[in-house]
């Protein structure tokens, strides 16, 4: 699915492609009425895929999209009354955060800009790739609303090509291809970014409808399955493993990020 910033801005894009919100309401209408009841998952997946290149724009407007969803189910469980909403995350990306910026208090646009955004990094590649340093100045002005410096601009077109050009290439968690595009809209919107993996932050749990009370207070993530499956009176349990047998599958040439992930 492309970017919901993409969507927005692309002619003829939002006819294509249905919203999140779009894809939750048909899902709910097309299950709904069985005497056994349902169960939905609708993940906000490109929120993830925003943050590894440390995308503003993608970042949010994805969250914005996925807000919208969450609306058409709470609407949803309010009127059925027999319907229970979880929002939650399996885990945070990239850490981003928002700080006074090189202005100084007061003086930084911040937040503001991302209605001058028009394109996620994805869609802007191609172009970015192909352009010297004024290219880059220009896309960043026409695309993302904000200005950035020559010097800015070279470091961008080196980190594009990746391997030893890469100005990053020394900081493991800035290797990634766009993290000085990312850093030099950070100085434009005062918004900066712990790096380009996922993150040990608490996320946020929410629930609303019946077994809510199940869901409060500090629940580890992997404990939300066993709270969905006992308000049915289902027990079932995952395949696990230690540690050190997780180690030594890694050593061995498994995957944790692909493998374990979701497990």
């Amino acid at each position: 699915m492309p970017f919901s910033v993409d969507r927005m801005h692309e002619e003829g894009l939002d006819l294509q492609v249905p919203s999140l919100a779009e894809m939750t309401k048909s899902a709910i209408d097309r299950l709904k009425g069985g005497g056994e009841g349902f169960v939905l998952q609708v993940e906000g997946a490109r929120i993830d895929h925003a943050a590894h290149p440390n995308d503003l724009a993608g970042l949010i407007y994805d969250q914005l999209a996925f807000e919208a969803a969450v609306d058409v189910a709470m609407r949803f469980a309010e009127e059925d009354g027999e319907t229970l909403v979880v929002v939650t995350s399996d885990h945070g990306n990239a850490n981003p955060g928002i700080s006074n910026g090189p202005a100084g208090y007061g003086k930084t646009n911040g937040l503001t800009r991302l209605m001058g955004m028009t394109s996620s990094y994805e869609r802007m590649l191609p172009e970015l790739r192909a352009a010297d340093a004024a290219g880059v100045q220009a896309l960043a002005a026409a695309k993302l609303g904000v200005e950035i410096s020559t010097d800015q601009a070279a470091m961008i077109v080196a980190g594009l090509k990746g391997g030893n050009d890469s100005p990053m290439r020394e900081f493991g968690n800035y290797k990634f291809a766009t993290a000085a595009l990312s850093m030099a809209v950070g100085t434009a919107t005062g918004v900066g970014w712990s790096s380009g993996n996922h993150t040990s932050d608490w996320t946020l749990l929410s629930a609303f409808g019946p077994g809510a009370e199940l869901f409060h207070g500090m629940v580890r993530n992997y404990e939300v399955f066993g709270k969905l499956l006992s308000l049915r009176g289902i027990e079932f349990k995952n395949p696990s493993m230690t540690l050190e047998e997780a180690q030594r599958a890694e050593g061995g040439g498994y995957e944790l990020e692909s493998d374990l992930h979701w497990i």
